[in-house]
């Protein structure tokens, strides 16, 4: 009878498969962390496209006028996420947009790259956007301050004027880009409790404009120079001045 003689790996050629192993995987790593964070961007992208949508079709169906920060401060079913998806009285009538907000989790209203819970009692209990008071008018949410509602015909630059963005934040809106949040590309390193600096990071902001067109921007492309208040010139770009 002939025996096969099997040959043993010696420990040399076993730790040299292993180190092959480790510099295929460090290698490839990146770039599938690459190719899942442009997937999570382009998620975003399309959820805010939604809403673009949604917040055009509201538009028409009340007389050209854009939609409301607030029904009801302090309420999370006045909010604009919340009256886009008919939950306010007022709204029971319309037909559906498309988008839904739900209190327990966010529904329509969240980015695929924020690992942050959202939902009522949860880090951000809104969503994970952002409006901008500037154009949708109403209370802002911290503070006393009112802003004009608007009519669409207002806006002069509707590729210019922002309508929500990337937000770190457990509001409906706030006036500064400081309370967007850079999450696309590289990570935004600030706490949810820090407001009064920009972001250490080269990430990007997802932001939904008035026509409907979502882009990522950097903190530097948002920040005019010159601002004493950070955001009050991106913010109320595209849209007419109130006397």
């Amino acid at each position: 009878m002939m025996m096969k003689l099997v040959k043993m790996f010696s420990l040399i050629e076993l730790l040299i498969v292993i180190a092959i192993i480790a510099i295929l995987t460090g290698l490839l790593l990146p770039a599938l962390n690459k190719a899942r964070s442009s997937a999570y961007s382009a998620g975003c992208m399309n959820v805010q496209k939604q809403i673009g949508a949604a917040q055009s079709m509201y538009s028409g169906d009340w007389d050209e006028w854009i939609l409301p920060n607030y029904a009801q401060k302090n309420d999370p079913y006045g909010t604009w996420p919340a009256i886009l998806s008919g939950w306010t009285p007022a709204q029971k009538k319309n037909p559906p947009y498309g988008v839904f907000y739900n209190h327990r989790d966010g529904g329509t209203f969240l980015c695929p790259a924020e690992k942050r819970k959202a939902g009522w009692n949860k880090e951000l209990w809104l969503g994970h956007f952002l409006g901008n008071p500037y154009l949708l008018g109403g209370p802002q949410e911290g503070n006393s301050l009112m802003f004009p509602f608007r009519k669409t015909g207002e806006v002069t630059r509707p590729s210019a004027a922002v309508f929500c963005g990337d937000s770190r934040l457990s509001a409906a809106t706030r006036n500064s880009i400081l309370f967007f949040y850079h999450r696309h590309g590289v990570g935004d390193d600030r706490s949810l409790t820090v407001y009064d600096r920009g972001p250490a990071t080269n990430g990007l902001a997802n932001l939904l404009f008035q026509d409907g067109h979502v882009e990522g921007r950097t903190y530097p492309s948002l920040q005019w120079s010159g601002e004493s208040n950070p955001g009050i010139g991106i913010l109320s770009e595209g849209i007419r001045k109130t006397e």
